[in-house]
Parts: C-alpha cells; sequence; structure tokens
C-alpha cells in the first residue's frame, strides 16, 4: 500500500505545517508538501494541492480512513 496521500482543494492560504498538523494525528509524517495551482485562475478547481507522505503504509491508511469518516471541510482526499 502506499505512504502518500494526495489532497486536493486546499484553501488559497493554506499552510504545510497546519495541514501536518492535521495528518499527525494519525502517525508519523514524512513529510508534506503543497504545491501551486497549475493557472492563475481562482476557482476551486485551481486551488493549492498537496502530497502528504507518511513513515509507514499504515499509517497513511490510517489517516485516509479516518479523514474520509470525519471529513474536515478544507480537505478532498
Amino acid at each position: 500500500m502506499a505512504t502518500t496521500l494526495f489532497v486536493a482543494g486546499l484553501g488559497p492560504t493554506a499552510r504545510a505545517r497546519e495541514l501536518g498538523e492535521i495528518f499527525e494525528r494519525y502517525g508519523h509524517i514524512a513529510r508534506c508538501d503543497i504545491l501551486p495551482p497549475k493557472t492563475r485562475r481562482r476557482d476551486s478547481s485551481h486551488n493549492p494541492y498537496a502530497f502528504v507522505e507518511f513513515i509507514t503504509s499504515s499509517d497513511a491508511a490510517n489517516a485516509l480512513q479516518a479523514l474520509l469518516v470525519h471529513f474536515h471541510p478544507q480537505l478532498s482526499l
């Protein structure tokens, strides 16, 4: 199983540290990178997105399962 989760639909002011705080509840994070939108349009399909990499695949699975059940209002997994 993969150790990296793709997170879309972030707000324009999203910060890696804040995103990491949400995900570290579910396991140890190796890295959390927020990438800028590919265009400068401001509609929701062009918001920043992120990759959150966990140390283990079980931690990634725990985060995915927990956040799909208890959806955080700013995240799309």
